[in-house]
């Protein structure tokens, strides 16, 4: 349950804090700004956001690299795409610069995601092709499979019908392999 979910991501908060545990802390609210963000309370999520953003500085970490990916996600949906991709795009650097492939991936996945959406499918392409080569590396299928069906999606807005039967079919047996049958 969402607010179950808040409400004991708060104490965690609150815990974390009265035990000095700043990475703590932000991996609760990491975790709180995503819940806002599935629920829809996207001006919260941003709020929540800027402030593990604050709270543990400039620090390469993962509670870091999930705030910006949070954020841009937010901001994208909001329709501030610069700010959104400027946020993304710092998720994406501090991803590569740990070396955290999966994270790198989700994020260059969302970042296509939000290209296209405003219009950009040769910039969404990029991106759907760089998520695409670490997930073909990971072995991660499901995840494969909805990059396989963003990339179809561009195919097809480009009139590259076959290409995008192509992607279509990969993704489906991917998505199969995976037993995801959202995908």
């Amino acid at each position: 349950e969402p607010i179950q979910a808040l409400d004991l991501l708060d104490r965690s908060y609150t815990a974390y804090l009265a035990h000095h545990d700043i990475m703590g802390a932000a991996r609760a609210l990491v975790q709180r700004g995503i819940v806002q963000r599935m629920r829809g309370r996207h001006s919260e999520a941003i709020e929540t956001c800027r402030q593990i953003l604050d709270t543990i500085g400039d620090e390469d970490c993962l509670p870091r690299i999930q705030a910006y990916h949070t954020l841009g996600i937010c901001q994208t949906i909001q329709g501030d795409y610069d700010e959104g991709m400027r946020s993304l795009e710092a998720a994406l650097q501090i991803a590569e610069r740990m070396n955290n492939d999966t994270e790198a991936a989700y994020i260059a996945h969302d970042m296509g995601t939000a290209e296209l959406n405003r219009g950009h499918p040769i910039r969404a392409r990029r991106h759907y092709h760089q998520a695409l080569m670490c997930w073909r590396r990971l072995g991660n299928s499901s995840a494969l499979a909805s990059t396989l069906q963003g990339l179809g999606i561009i195919h097809q807005y480009t009139g590259q019908y076959a290409e995008a039967e192509d992607r279509f079919q990969e993704s489906l047996a991917k998505a199969r392999s995976a037993a995801d049958r959202r995908l």
